[in-house]
């Protein structure tokens, strides 16, 4: 099942505060939401949702650390979270980075050298690691996937 909705202010409503998102999308479990520039809010902020409800596992995704989110409050009532990297070599990232809209910032010669060091710190820390560098966006998607199964309740681990 697939539902969109609506931002309040498209029907007349008041603008969002900061924090405040608009649902694009829901398919099945994935919501969708979609923030302006002006209301982003801090990621492991809006991280703060019921992430198990009626044993219903979830899956986030996004540019977390593990100490973003144990240090939530509301940590202390979900199970275990799992973290994988999606991962390219350093010239790859450079390539992507410049690549980007000048808006982000993210093309110059600081900037690149502050992702690939932060790239680097990951892939000393986080396991598994998937390269997004050779395969198609599918089938890195289906290799997610296949992980992401492996670890629901009742499944065995890949070896």
């Amino acid at each position: 099942m697939t539902s969109t909705v609506d931002s309040p202010q498209a029907a007349g409503g008041a603008a969002p505060a900061a924090g405040d998102g608009r649902v694009v999308r829901i398919t099945g479990p994935v919501v969708d939401i979609e923030f302006s520039a002006e209301t982003m809010p801090a990621i492991y902020n809006a991280l703060q949702v019921d992430i198990t409800i009626e044993g219903q596992t979830t899956v986030l995704t996004g540019s977390l650390t593990a100490d973003q989110l144990e240090r939530l409050p509301a940590r202390k009532l979900i199970g275990p979270i799992h973290f994988a990297l999606l991962d390219c070599p350093d010239d790859v990232l450079a390539d992507r980075l410049r690549g980007r809209p000048a808006w982000r910032g993210t093309s110059s010669p600081a900037k690149i050298t502050e992702h690939q060091r932060f790239a680097a710190w990951l892939r000393a820390r986080v396991t598994p690691s998937f390269d997004t560098s050779s395969a198609s966006t599918a089938e890195v998607a289906d290799r997610i996937a296949a992980w992401v199964t492996a670890l629901l309740p009742g499944t065995q681990l890949p070896t």
